[in-house]
């Protein structure tokens, strides 16, 4: 167990140490992009997911997708894939990440924080991204639900897949196929895998 958290541990260092290159190479803002990092992985110490990786892999490979396959050319855009879930997860209130890393990337998070898995409350967060002149939030959201697709078939409660695939199906494909065609396609790959390893399990 020792030796495999190692290895994610290694293999996140790598991701970051990834990001932070790419980011340097593009002239970006390296320093905020790296106190982003540095500041979520404080906050959320150790915590584990229920798919048995660690909070801090979640941001950072949200911030992969943003950085690594999209390209996105925006600092504060990839700082705020570092962040984007710590109020929910932590005690990081808005307030604090405003006066940590600015207006814009506190208002995106803010945008984009659910407490509850409704449909409802999804189909509210959508409409919120969409009408939002501001993209931030729709990048970094639809980042998220791609990890999260990606790492279901993890997931140890087949409720919860069930569940997953059909808000994803119902409310983050239409968004993604508007928003992003990468993420899109992205999306609609990582759900074909998860629904051959559900199959399998029935």
């Amino acid at each position: 167990m020792e030796s495999e958290l190692n290895n994610l541990e290694i293999m996140n260092s790598l991701i970051v140490e990834a990001i932070l290159t790419k980011s340097e190479s593009l002239g970006l803002n390296m320093e905020l992009i790296e106190n982003a990092y540095r500041f979520a992985k404080e906050a959320v110490e150790d915590r584990l997911r229920d798919d048995g990786t660690t909070f801090i892999g979640h941001f950072i490979r949200v911030a992969s997708i943003l950085a690594l396959e999209l390209e996105i050319r925006d600092s504060e855009i990839i700082a705020a894939g570092f962040l984007h879930a710590l109020p929910t997860h932590t005690g990081v209130t808005y307030k604090t990440l405003e006066e940590r890393f600015g207006k814009r990337i506190a208002d995106s998070i803010k945008l984009l924080t659910i407490h509850s898995e409704e449909d409802q409350k999804h189909e509210a967060l959508i409409k919120r991204l969409d009408e939002s002149t501001e993209k931030m939030g729709a990048l970094v959201k639809l980042s998220d639900r791609l990890d999260n697709i990606r790492r279901l078939r993890f997931a140890e409660r087949p409720g919860k897949r069930e569940h997953y695939i059909k808000q994803t199906e119902n409310l983050y494909i239409p968004f993604a196929k508007k928003m992003n065609s990468y993420v899109y396609e992205g999306i609609l790959f990582a759900l074909q895998k998860v629904k051959v390893k559900t199959l399998k399990m029935v």
